[in-house]
């Protein structure tokens, strides 16, 4: 019974202390003035094309005490095709005036291929020349067999007239 009592009275101690400490951190955390910042880092195009417009959007919010979020929008024109790294943005930023410089990252899309321009015309245009072409090829062996048929039914399919 007396061990149990021992065991009962060091629980007690030990959620006294969990609670205690929650507390300090909750309140350290509150009285703390300044910027925290989150950053994220994506690409808007579906596609990255070389020679085309590439944009990329950095979000930034403030969860500190003063709430406040920024976007930002960076228009690119990729030069070569390939893949390329899209590596995360650093930021640095003072949490309060006199504080020490803070450091962070963005997310990082990571890696991604950009399309050569003749690639990407290749699998996404509408190919209205290609479709010309086709019609034009495919004509002769529609139209001649067609023309045929007609000429053969009008000599050899001749009206009979009524004879009264």
């Amino acid at each position: 019974m007396a061990a149990s009592g021992k065991d009962h009275v060091a629980q007690g101690t030990k959620m006294k202390l969990a609670l205690l400490a929650v507390f300090a951190l909750v309140s350290v955390a509150h009285c703390e003035d300044g910027a925290r910042l989150l950053a994220s880092k994506s690409l808007l195009n579906r596609y990255a094309v070389e020679g085309k417009d590439l944009t990329l959007q950095y979000n930034i919010y403030n969860v500190g005490s003063r709430a406040s979020n920024v976007s930002h929008t960076v228009v690119l024109r990729p030069l070569k095709a390939g893949y390329f790294n899209f590596t995360s943005a650093t930021i640095t930023y003072l949490a309060q005036e006199g504080a020490q410089v803070v450091v962070g990252f963005t997310s990082a899309p990571g890696q991604g291929g950009i399309l050569a321009q003749r690639d990407f015309d290749r699998r996404f245009s509408p190919h209205f020349l290609d479709w010309a072409a086709f019609g034009v090829m495919t004509l002769p062996s529609i139209g001649i067999p067609l023309l045929l048929w007609y000429s053969s039914k009008r000599k050899y399919d001749t009206p009979k007239t009524k004879k009264n």
